[in-house]
């Protein structure tokens, strides 16, 4: 059965080496901390509150841009608000468009300081050059319930700390390709293809759905 961690926004190492700051998950991952116990009751508050329709959506955005020596592509059209935000996760940062990264995280300051550290390291020419996503997918509330597919707890726990309203959690299958500055630090994730998940959802009608936690496959 495949594994999902929680992805922990940890430190890098400065010019000098000695300082930390948050990145994002690609640079480096701790193992997730336990999780509280989830009785049934909030397991089922929880299910009802996954999406199962969306907002009226179209895309408008660019599914192949490339900017100087940096391209995001993605073979997949995203066909709901969710997965357009995890195409935006991909896409703004490779626009360098940071601000726009930040903006469509939620009350996660891990993610959030993760996009000015971003824009910290494209400074100094050590960013991801490449991105391609191969597919896009918004599991369903049968594919979230089956601990065959994910640690469903360790999700749930982290609903209940967003406390969002509603929610749908996307899959995400990319590529991924470091420039030469990143690649000379030592990346913790290698050039390749990799699997995540995104916790996308909102606080209230009122609310713009946004992404609140990113988790990653440990084959």
């Amino acid at each position: 059965m495949k594994r999902i961690k929680n992805f922990i926004i940890i430190g890098f190492i400065t010019s000098c080496f000695t300082g930390c700051t948050a990145i994002k998950e690609e640079e480096t991952f701790a193992e997730t901390q336990e999780v509280q116990e989830i009785t049934l009751q909030e397991e089922e508050k929880v299910m009802e509150n996954y999406a199962t329709e969306f907002p009226d959506y179209e895309f408008t955005g660019i599914l192949d841009e490339t900017v100087g020596d940096r391209h995001c592509e993605s073979e997949i059209t995203p066909v709901n608000i969710a997965e357009n935000l995890v195409f935006c996760d991909y896409y703004y940062d490779i626009k360098g468009e940071y601000d726009k990264l930040s903006g469509i995280y939620g009350d996660n300051e891990g993610l959030k300081i993760s996009a000015i550290n971003e824009k910290k390291r494209f400074d100094e020419g050590a960013y991801m050059q490449e991105y391609i996503i191969h597919s896009l997918s918004t599991l369903t509330k049968a594919d979230f319930k089956s601990s065959e597919y994910i640690e469903k707890h360790s999700i749930t726990s982290d609903i209940l700390k967003y406390q969002v309203s509603t929610f749908a959690i996307v899959q995400a299958d990319i590529s991924m390709v470091w420039s030469e500055e990143a690649l000379k630090r030592g990346p913790q994730l290698e050039n390749g293809e990799y699997r995540r998940l995104f916790l996308c959802g909102k606080k209230s009608d009122e609310d713009k759905w946004r992404i609140y936690e990113i988790y990653w496959f440990d084959d």
